[in-house]
């Protein structure tokens, strides 16, 4: 353990305790604090430092490291998974649908919007590479994290990770969607005028009849282009009969 002095322009002196080495300093902050621009400009002079910006560096990594850490404290007593309750969920055909989205719809965030039966919006995103179960596809109400609620997680395999919050009406929605995503996607178009994957306006005759676009169609692997039934005419009943349509 390494003492390390940082002085601030009003003289006030700032003393840090750290056991990274150098490298692991300035790996720290590439890492963790890449939008801190002090930061990792002292980072990228980390072989020339004074003192001064020696004990400013490890300062904001030993700091990057305390943020990450609380970060993930939080993340974990908010996801908390139901251990007790013993479920038999198979979503590997939803699990599939974002995986299809994500390698050849080439989307970095692939997000589905769904609405419950007492209608409820929930969200379903996939993580990314970099997140702490890469892959998995988060669900959660519409508000913005950390504000939102967590209702659970399913993994790449199709696994399914209950939430405290998920109620059954969470799990009926993403029962049927990974039974019938083509249906259950019309339906919320059909709804709400949007597109469940993108949230765009549905103008298109035929995107409006189908419930969501041709794009997003294709990205998500699901089939699009159905063409309104044509109408039957009207007859115009004669004098005494009734009307035929």
């Amino acid at each position: 353990m390494t003492q390390y002095i940082a002085k601030g322009r009003d003289g006030r002196e700032m003393a840090v305790e750290s056991e990274l080495t150098l490298d692991e300093a300035v790996r720290t902050i590439r890492e963790k604090a890449p939008h801190n621009n002090f930061a990792n400009d002292l980072a990228s002079r980390a072989g020339s430092l004074n003192a001064n910006q020696t004990g400013w560096l490890f300062l904001m990594a030993e700091e990057a490291i305390a943020r990450s850490k609380a970060q993930e404290e939080r993340i974990a007593e908010r996801e908390q998974v139901v251990e007790t309750e013993v479920l038999t969920e198979d979503f590997t055909a939803l699990a599939a649908i974002f995986e299809h989205a994500a390698t050849t719809g080439r989307l970095i965030r692939p997000t589905v919007l769904l609405q419950t039966s007492g209608g409820k919006t929930v969200v379903l995103k996939r993580a990314g590479d970099r997140a702490r179960n890469p892959g998995s596809i988060g669900v959660t109400d519409d508000r913005r994290y950390p504000d939102n609620t967590w209702y659970g997680r399913i993994d790449p395999d199709g696994k399914w990770s209950r939430g405290k919050d998920a109620d059954d009406d969470i799990l009926d929605i993403l029962r049927r969607f990974s039974a019938d995503p083509q249906g259950i996607a019309a339906d919320y178009g059909r709804k709400t005028g949007r597109c469940c994957f993108c949230r765009i306006r549905l103008t298109d005759e035929r995107s409006v009849l189908q419930g969501y676009g041709p794009i997003c169609a294709r990205k998500f692997g699901l089939p699009w282009g159905e063409r309104p039934a044509p109408r039957m005419p009207v007859v115009l009943p004669a004098p005494g009969e009734m009307a035929t349509v």
